[in-house]
């Protein structure tokens, strides 16, 4: 984005001859050092030598992922027509321009321009004028090119830059080269600049790069080791994490490092620890007792040889026993856990999990707990809802019912049977749950039995509300 006070000194800049009033306007445009201003700077650039000094000030120093964006935002900007000055260009008047004060950074801005003998041009000289290593990132996008030509002049001046000295240049563009798939001519080429690129030697500053795309190329770009895989998952980034944890089981890990993914804090690491060999040792049977459902899965899965059930009978009423009993046990452990349903909602989960229709009395009285508890046991019974209608209707108009559980039974009552609940919901007088049933209305839906049919009309005709005119028709349509 273009702050407002750069956006005013570039409208007043254009169509404006040089002047003072002019080069104290680019002086306070380099110092703003806005890259966003460079497509509107480029056509000044052409006629003034202030704005070629300005240019330079802004390119100077500018990282390789800038550059290889600027690329495209050059020519979005300048390639539709209309800058007199820039498409009319010529080799000659470029020629002598690259000659001025910093005219090389301008040679590197015209790689982007829309003429491919200017794109041409401005490499060859490009690559004869700057050999700081600045160059590479501008020449590193003209590898894939659509002018073949162009491509070839910048693989000529890259092809002399494969030095030691310049390997970090070339790994900061890293990114760029994973991204683009190379055209046939130079498909030998890149594959040269990426072998060049993956010694283990230049890719060590790019590994610690404050850069995350970079960071992330760069470990693509190396050799799979187990100190590879460690160091990526020290890295901050949750994305370069995961890439290392997908890259694990490619890797033959020590037992040691092992060890440090069982007891890591992240859960995704410590259930890559498990699957990162074939067995565990007995003393890490504690990871039966993780906290994550995910994991407390893979170890039973590697402890499978154990009677988990009783495994997790002995531990009881620990937070991970009453979830490891339901997942790996059997109906008559039910019992096991009703104690503690008064006070866990793990104990109340496992309990549906293990025998939700044995102990449908006691999650009906769990719906008048606590918040939390009544939450659980509202979603242990939503499968079955529609044959708990009766006691969900007592709870609904039960003056003793607590408001949240009231409105947890006329949800349950309202997922139940179609019809029957709309009976219900009218007998209920429940305004706000009929309108919501009606919105949700699918003629589709299978037809009400005669006793269903009765018993709504009988309900509805108590109610005087003008807003259910539709419903009535309705039920008087499905009746003939």
């Amino acid at each position: 984005m273009i702050s407002d006070q750069a956006r005013r000194l570039l409208e007043e800049l254009h169509g404006q001859l040089p002047g003072e009033g002019n080069r104290e306007r680019l002086r306070l445009l380099g110092e703003l050092g806005e890259v966003a201003v460079l497509p509107a700077l480029l056509p000044l650039a052409l006629r003034s030598v202030d704005a070629i000094a300005t240019l330079a000030r802004l390119l100077e120093g500018q990282p390789a992922s800038l550059v290889c964006r600027l690329d495209g935002v050059i020519r979005a900007y300048l390639c539709i027509g209309g800058q007199v000055d820039w498409d009319s260009l010529s080799l000659e008047r470029l020629r002598e321009l690259g000659d001025l004060p910093g005219g090389e950074w301008l040679l590197a801005a015209v790689c982007s321009h829309r003429n491919g003998r200017l794109r041409e041009g401005a490499v060859r000289r490009l690559a004869e004028s700057m050999t700081s290593g600045q160059e590479i990132a501008y020449l590193v996008t003209r590898l894939n090119d659509w002018v073949g030509p162009v491509r070839q002049a910048a693989a000529e001046a890259l092809g002399t830059r494969l030095t030691d000295s310049l390997a970090a240049r070339f790994v900061e563009c890293l990114p760029f080269l994973e991204r683009i798939p190379g055209r046939p001519d130079q498909l030998a080429f890149l594959e040269q600049i990426r072998a060049f690129i993956s010694r283990p030697e230049h890719l060590e500053s790019a590994l610690s790069s404050p850069d995350r795309e970079l960071r992330q190329s760069a470990l693509r770009a190396s050799e799979l080791s187990e100190a590879l895989l460690r160091r990526a998952l020290g890295d901050g980034e949750q994305t370069i994490q995961a890439w290392a944890l997908r890259q694990l089981p490619q890797v033959q890990v020590s037992p040691a490092f092992r060890e440090e993914l069982l007891d890591d804090s992240r859960s995704a690491v410590r259930r890559a620890g498990i699957l990162a060999g074939p067995g565990l040792a007995p003393e890490r049977s504690g990871l039966l007792l993780d906290k994550s459902p995910k994991v407390r899965a893979i170890a039973q899965s590697r402890f499978a040889h154990l009677d988990l059930a009783e495994f997790y009978r002995q531990r009881l009423p620990q937070k991970a026993a009453l979830a490891g009993l339901g997942e790996t046990g059997r109906a008559e452990d039910a019992g096991l856990l009703l104690p503690f349903c008064r006070h866990s909602r793990v104990a109340v989960r496992a309990l549906a999990r293990l025998d939700r229709d044995g102990h449908l009395e006691e999650l009906l009285r769990l719906l008048v707990a606590e918040p939390e508890l009544a939450k659980e046991a509202f979603r242990a019974l939503i499968p079955v809802a529609g044959r708990v209608t009766g006691p969900l209707s007592q709870l609904a108009v039960s003056e003793s019912t607590p408001p949240h559980s009231r409105i947890l039974a006329l949800d349950l009552l309202e997922r139940g049977d179609k019809w029957e609940s709309l009976a219900l919901l009218l007998e209920l007088r429940q305004l706000a749950l009929l309108q919501r049933w009606w919105q949700h209305y699918n003629r589709r839906q299978v037809r009400p039995r005669p006793l269903q049919l009765q018993r709504a009309r009988q309900a509805l005709a108590s109610l005087e509300a003008d807003e259910f005119a539709e419903l009535r028709q309705l039920l008087n349509s499905l009746g003939e």
